[in-house]
């Protein structure tokens, strides 16, 4: 499953020198599951409980903003914002860091999932849940990949064990 998918409607594609600017020196830190709500933004898990029920630590994922060139001579970058995923009572939520607002930006419910795939090309990788209706790409960095492994895993055996799941093995 290599390559990375295209860019999200919450994503920008800018220009090389404003980088800097969207990421600044001291960033965020990596992939991480948090240990408290007040490590997520502002608004992030309310909107997040709101859009898929309730949601419990273990069930988030805060990936940090990054960058990525977007085409070969480097020009062009793919700037994806701060996202936390949540697996809720009814399905997944997407909540972006995004302009103009931040938001729940996609939600799958669990019977709607076909897919959940991590995609890799050396250092970058993606986590992307396709539904029927919606899809939710978050963008990391491949040091993060088994905190994404695990919460991965953790919403495919969610979404095989809910009713009208796929528990019939197409959740990979």
């Amino acid at each position: 499953m290599g390559g990375q998918p295209l860019e999200a409607d919450w994503e920008l594609v800018v220009a090389r020198d404003l980088v800097p600017q969207l990421l600044p020196a001291g960033r965020l830190c990596g992939v991480r599951r948090p240990a408290d709500v007040g490590w997520l933004p502002d608004g992030a898990y309310p909107a997040l409980a709101d859009s898929v029920g309730r949601v419990g630590l273990e069930d988030l994922l805060v990936v940090p903003a990054t960058a990525w060139p977007a085409e070969r001579w480097r020009r062009r970058w793919l700037y994806s914002p701060l996202c936390v995923m949540a697996i809720g009572e009814h399905g997944v939520g997407l909540w972006v860091q995004a302009l103009p607002a931040p938001g729940v930006r996609a939600r799958v419910p669990f019977e709607e999932i076909a897919a959940v795939e991590q995609r890799a090309d050396g250092r970058r990788g993606a986590l992307v849940v396709t539904g029927l209706a919606d899809t939710l790409v978050v963008r990391y960095d491949a040091d993060g990949q088994a905190v994404v492994d695990a919460w991965a895993r953790r919403l495919r055996l969610r979404a095989a064990a809910a009713p009208g799941g796929h528990g019939d093995g197409k959740c990979q």
